[in-house]
């Protein structure tokens, strides 16, 4: 799977019990192609782990297309 995000990046989860969560990418796992993502859940940040495929990166309105 490849992946366009990095640790820092802002992400939206798009798959899943946690779909429409977005957060920060916190760790990759290129070996078991999971990811790592802060989200705000309840009012608290919360590290969530999920699979490379159900996270996409956000584009910021600066960042190119």
């Amino acid at each position: 799977v490849e992946i366009d995000f990095t640790v820092g990046d802002e992400v939206q989860i798009i798959s899943g019990p946690l779909e429409s969560f977005s957060g920060k990418v916190v760790s990759l796992n290129e070996s078991t192609q999971k990811v790592m993502v802060n989200v705000s859940m309840f009012g608290r940040e919360t590290d969530v782990e999920v699979d490379f495929v159900q996270v996409k990166k956000v584009k910021l309105v600066n960042e190119q297309a």
